[in-house]
């Protein structure tokens, strides 16, 4: 059983980029035709069976992570074992994974990095590391936290601002409605924003995705403000990578910095997050999916946010919004969510263990499990129809690494 309600969005390219799409991916996909490998004749000695992976502790960088062994910690590393042999032999429910990492009791004690060649999506920032993955949708709850920051330093008023009243140029609107002037900041945190929006139906590369019409247009924001209310405000939940762009664009317009810059003043740089990336759409990145980190960037994310938005005793983002974050703002149709923010419960051994996470397109997760004092990354390759059906994140969860990390 998967994840419910997974968000993924499309990073909004024009009908060009989807053909440029269509090839990159049959370029060194590999795989079988069908034929199976021939047998050895009788003066061949078989292909000697792969061994599993044995586990080995991270190494120490200068990037402020404590690393430590799992074995010299009295952790049984068999079960982890396990996971890595079914992700390294392509098993079903283990596929297209890029990389697996956990910190437990704030030290990096796994790390493994799988991906050996650069996907699709490195193209669109031109990034050429390998260690640097796209994390999609998780841009979204990083923008969350500085729309914290914001609030902190009074830049923004308060979640209970009229959303709209940031965009007074843009008045008046088309569509315009009493429950379209209603629509608050928290609101659009929570996705309870009113508007007619739904990226969910349409593939993300289809020219009738509403995200990618959005982000084709000559002026994106008019695109969104414009878009007719079909509920009230607060009353439903409709997942929209666009109201994340405009939330990020609420912090470009209220502190004279480009959304990108404000990020690395006041999230990157104070965590020592040297290596990222970003793709750029009108000379600024997109706050609903454009950021791209390693592995241990975004532990450093999950890890601040377990500590209360403190990273090394600096307060980072303000302890009040983290637990405002993390706080159950909607429950409905199997998802729950918070300020831009997953919350479930996973269930290992008969114990109960709650989760909240950031969730990008492709399969990239941190993951936050507090009873455990824990927090893991995974990151995925899994763009192509049919993919994400064949990696079942919540097996990998509940059967081997929260087994992991309890023993």
């Amino acid at each position: 059983m998967n994840l419910p309600a997974i968000p993924f969005i499309k990073l909004g390219f024009a009908k060009s980029m989807l053909t440029l799409l269509l090839a990159a991916s049959l370029v060194g996909c590999g795989g079988s035709s069908g034929d199976s490998a021939p047998a050895p004749s009788p003066t061949q000695s078989p292909e000697p069976t792969p061994q599993a992976p044995q586990y080995s502790m991270p190494a120490a960088k200068a990037d402020d992570w404590q690393v430590a062994s799992a074995v010299e910690l009295g952790m049984d590393v068999t079960v982890l074992e396990q996971l890595m042999e079914n992700i390294n032999n392509n098993s079903f429910g283990f596929r297209n994974m890029d990389g697996v990492l956990i910190v437990k009791n704030n030290q990096l004690i796994f790390e493994r990095q799988l991906r050996n060649q650069l996907d699709i999506t490195d193209g669109w920032a031109d990034n050429q590391n390998l260690d640097i993955h796209a994390v999609h949708s998780v841009t979204k709850s990083i923008m969350s936290a500085a729309i914290g920051i914001a609030i902190e330093r009074g830049e923004i008023g308060s979640v209970d601002d009229l959303a709209l009243s940031y965009f007074s140029d843009y008045l008046p609107l088309a569509n315009d409605s009493q429950s379209k002037q209603q629509m608050t900041i928290e609101n659009w945190l929570t996705m309870q924003h009113g508007l007619q929006w739904n990226e969910w139906d349409v593939n993300y590369l289809d020219d009738a995705n509403q995200n990618g019409q959005m982000i084709d247009a000559a002026d994106p924001m008019r695109f969104l403000l414009d878009l007719p209310s079909v509920a009230q405000p607060a009353t439903d939940y409709a997942y929209s990578t666009g109201i994340s762009f405009a939330l990020g664009r609420i912090i470009s317009r209220t502190s004279g910095q480009r959304f990108y810059d404000y990020v690395q003043q006041h999230l990157l740089t104070p965590m020592n997050i040297q290596q990222h990336d970003a793709w750029f759409m009108r000379n600024d990145v997109h706050a609903g999916s454009a950021l791209y980190l390693t592995m241990r960037g975004m532990a450093k994310f999950g890890q601040m946010y377990l500590d209360g938005g403190q990273w090394l005793g600096q307060q980072i983002v303000p302890a009040n919004w983290v637990a405002l974050s993390i706080e159950e703002h909607v429950s409905q149709d199997n998802i729950r969510y918070g300020y831009q923010w997953w919350l479930n419960t996973f269930t290992s051994d008969g114990v109960d263990y709650e989760a909240f996470y950031a969730n990008g397109w492709g399969g990239q997760f941190i993951l936050v499990i507090p009873q455990l004092n824990s927090v893991v990354v995974l990151t995925g390759r899994r763009y192509q129809d049919g993919q994400s059906e064949q990696t079942s994140v919540r097996m990998m969860l509940e059967d081997y690494i929260i087994p992991f990390l309890v023993n």
